[in-house]
């Protein structure tokens, strides 16, 4: 019987898959991989596979990380199908095994590339099964999705449970993650010091041992809640990293491989997150035998998905529009700290709200989760602030110790150029809710043509 649905489903949705891309439809949709699944519930279980399923997961970072790895597997000459548009639940799963193979179960693709649900990966790991499961790191999320660290951490270990042949490759930075296991030798990667100190920030989500229950010593952090930990009372301390990152420039960085070896790699941009992600896809793509030139050389051809990160240099003044996940205190944190440690005098631009009218109501809790201290900087020098919740951002900011006079305010967030202040100025940066995308570019297009 389990054949014979998964025949049908497979047949169904190659059909409907094949009918979308005929007609011009958009097929990249989590509705035609779920399509398969009503018909055989386990269908991802029986689909042919190619030289490797990759799952990616995290609670930030992870969409940049797909796309990333699915960019430069294809640029080193091979085929994927990726769940790329951040379909990340098992519709979209499902939809990277159904395009991988033909209505006769024949393998099209060399690898699947999965970007996949921190919080639901209990259901759909034991379904998927991945040869490898990335993990960027696991942090407070929005109160309505994922906002419990150690509700998470239980579901991943359910999740190995389900799926005890992958290899896990895990951020040694991350304290949160970096001590899941499964029958398989772990692969860890992370970054050396980088001089920043151990700062603290309101956001911890690892204070106390899991062992004895002692205070946690961070030995240093390289952003946010990243970087090394000890348990002065029982010796619980991050694993080495496999994969080291041992010298980090904005052009560059240098990784310190198993044997001892440096290789050198291009970034993708300077900033400290993206260079996580350039030694974790490394660690993976050496994992898998990829010669370390052929890396470099394909890293320097790719770039961050646009509906993550767009940037323009204009004559004298450099515009950026950089999303930042919605409601969530950890990936505002990470950005106001970004935004702190530069050295031009710039404008910020906050679209960072979910909500676009009267009819729905927004939590505010996660703005006294972010550090808005950190944006109480003499090179800020203007701070403008769009959208339904603009009032509350702004008190934010004031309680964080930003100069009133610094901050302009309006309801409508594509109303935000008009408030802009470009004299003196070397830098924009926009942060928008990833909900307000549009907004966002129809902004950051009007200061383009300003700025030429």
């Amino acid at each position: 019987m389990s054949k014979l649905r998964f025949a049908a489903g497979l047949i169904a949705g190659r059909l409907a898959l094949n009918t979308f891309k005929l007609l011009g439809k958009d097929y990249q949709t989590d509705r035609l991989g779920y399509l398969p699944v009503k018909i055989c519930p386990d269908f991802a279980t029986h689909v042919a596979r190619p030289k490797a399923a990759i799952a990616i997961t995290g609670t930030n970072g992870k969409t940049s990380l797909t796309n990333l790895i699915s960019d430069i597997l294809k640029q080193c000459g091979n085929t994927v199908s990726c769940n790329n548009w951040g379909g990340n639940y098992m519709g979209g799963q499902s939809w990277a095994f159904l395009n991988s193979v033909n209505v006769f179960n024949k393998s099209q693709v060399d690898y699947i590339v999965m970007e996949t649900d921190e919080g639901d990966s209990a259901i759909t790991y034991p379904v998927t099964k991945p040869d490898y499961i990335l993990i960027n790191n696991i942090a407070r999320d929005s109160i309505f999705k994922n906002p419990n660290p150690d509700f998470i951490m239980s579901r991943l270990r359910k999740a190995m449970e389900g799926t005890p042949e992958s290899t896990l490759i895990l951020n040694a930075d991350d304290p949160v993650s970096c001590f899941l296991k499964t029958n398989k030798k772990n692969i860890y990667f992370g970054i050396a010091d980088l001089g920043n100190g151990t700062p603290e920030y309101l956001i911890n989500d690892f204070r106390v041992c899991p062992n004895c229950g002692g205070t946690i010593k961070y030995l240093y952090k390289n952003y946010g809640n990243i970087g090394k930990v000890v348990c002065p009372d029982c010796g619980l301390k991050s694993p080495e990293a496999d994969y080291l990152g041992v010298e980090v420039a904005n052009n560059h960085i240098c990784i310190k491989e198993p044997d001892g070896s440096i290789n050198r790699y291009p970034t993708i941009s300077g900033d400290i997150y993206n260079a996580y992600n350039i030694v974790e896809a490394v660690a993976l793509f050496r994992t898998l035998s990829i010669p370390a030139d052929k890396i470099a050389e394909a890293i320097g051809k790719v770039k961050l998905p646009s509906i993550r990160e767009e940037r323009y240099q204009g004559k004298e003044i450099e515009v950026v529009n950089r999303s930042l996940k919605n409601s969530n205190g950890t990936a505002a944190t990470v950005q106001f700290e970004s935004l702190s440690k530069l050295k031009d005098d710039m404008a910020v631009i906050l679209m960072l709200d979910e909500v676009t009218g009267n009819n729905r109501v927004e939590a505010i809790t996660w703005m006294y989760d972010s550090d808005y201290e950190l944006l109480n900087c003499d090179h800020i020098k203007q701070i403008i602030i769009g959208g339904e919740r603009c009032l509350d951002h702004k008190l934010r900011c004031l309680l964080g110790g930003v100069d009133k006079n610094k901050i302009s305010t309006c309801k409508m967030a594509v109303d935000t150029f008009d408030y802009l202040k470009l004299e003196g100025i070397k830098k924009v940066y926009i942060l928008y809710d990833i909900y307000n995308t549009e907004r966002s570019h129809a902004v950051f297009e009007k200061i383009r043509e300003r700025i030429d």
